[in-house]
């Protein structure tokens, strides 16, 4: 059954308002530009200007590729804790073939 996530909305402080407005001109080439570093790092304009400015540190978004990357790595991890418990619990060759499993997951993702 799908649950419905509950929306919490959270009380905003009226210090905290955003009701200030800047306006920026920029050249075509120069708002390209912008918007493209925004985009890569799944920024809106207002967002990556307010970062800029107050000097954070602007880091770009995880590729697809990169994500599925880390979902790889954090299945090899769950393997090999399964082969870790195997060891103990059932003996080296029981659990060998788990292992050679894991080995060749590994080569799979490290050979892209």
């Amino acid at each position: 059954m799908y649950k419905k996530k509950k929306i919490i909305k959270k009380r905003v402080n009226p210090a905290d308002l955003r009701d200030n407005q800047v306006k920026v001109s920029l050249s075509n080439s120069e708002l390209e530009i912008i918007e493209q570093k925004a985009f890569k790092a799944r920024l809106s304009l207002s967002a990556y200007f307010r970062n800029c400015g107050l000097g954070k540190e602007i880091k770009q978004a995880l590729t697809s590729e990169e994500l599925a990357l880390i979902r790889d790595l954090a299945g090899i991890s769950n393997n090999l804790n399964q082969v870790t418990k195997a060891l103990h619990k059932e003996g080296v060759l029981k659990a060998a073939t788990k292992v050679e499993s894991v080995i060749n997951h590994l080569e799979k993702i490290l050979n892209f």
